[in-house]
């Protein structure tokens, strides 16, 4: 802020993107953009590990926060448990957002039950027809199986798991009158959060699925869902 060329300390939080592209297409988000070859992670790049070995030597020692998911599907990356168990082993409070599809992938819920302390799973909708039209190349079966897989990792561990699982809704025209059984799909799945946000029209799909002009809808919604989570 005042022009100078350095700072008094390193970083205390670090946001690392591991994947540059996501397995889904959802309609509303940037990647949806993307020219059909490279859709769905088929040109992805992952963190290289030396760049991980620099972020873990030269940040993660004086940082307290490790944010994963910035942009691009995390879970993509081979190197993501590594990743985890590095952070977690360091002391840093490891928050991991993802759409939840790969959780299958081999330890990979273990780890996140054992490393994580914030997972937000990006989901925006409670039933399959919804879930599958605005998340495209996912199944909702797939998902369901992946939150019960890590609900009983979660159980084995017991109070030794310090995770908290936040399911997040981004509020549209297709799927706010299934905010009410969002909160129920939570409480089913163990979540401790339920996070809601507008959609930010980036596609044309998107900008036909904003609530701008429904606040009314948008607002019983929110009060139902609230009265239910209560």
């Amino acid at each position: 802020q005042d022009g100078s060329g350095a700072v008094a300390h390193r970083p205390t939080g670090v946001f690392l993107q591991a994947a540059s592209g996501c397995n889904l297409d959802c309609i509303m988000c940037v990647e949806h953009l993307r020219p059909p070859e490279s859709k769905h992670g088929r040109d992805a790049r992952f963190i290289d590990p030396r760049v991980m070995e620099r972020i873990t030597g030269e940040l993660l020692t004086t940082s307290t926060t490790l944010h994963i998911g910035l942009g691009g599907e995390p879970t993509l990356a081979p190197d993501l448990i590594h990743v985890l168990r590095e952070a977690h082993s360091l002391g840093q409070s490891v928050e991991l957002t993802t759409n939840g599809t790969l959780l299958h992938r081999p330890g990979l819920a273990r780890a996140v039950a054992e490393c994580v302390r914030e997972l937000r799973i990006s989901i925006d909708a409670a039933t399959a027809p919804t879930y599958e039209k605005i998340r495209q190349g996912s199944s909702w079966s797939r998902l369901r199986a992946n939150l019960d897989l890590l609900a009983r990792e979660r159980a084995e561990l017991g109070p030794e798991s310090r995770l908290q699982l936040t399911l997040v809704f981004v509020a549209m025209r297709s799927n706010i009158d299934e905010l009410s059984e969002f909160v129920r799909l939570a409480r089913d799945v163990g979540a401790q959060a339920v996070r809601v946000q507008h959609l930010i029209p980036t596609t044309s799909e998107g900008a036909e699925e904003a609530l701008a002009l429904e606040s009314g809808r948008y607002g019983r919604a929110l009060v139902a869902a609230r009265e239910l989570a209560s």
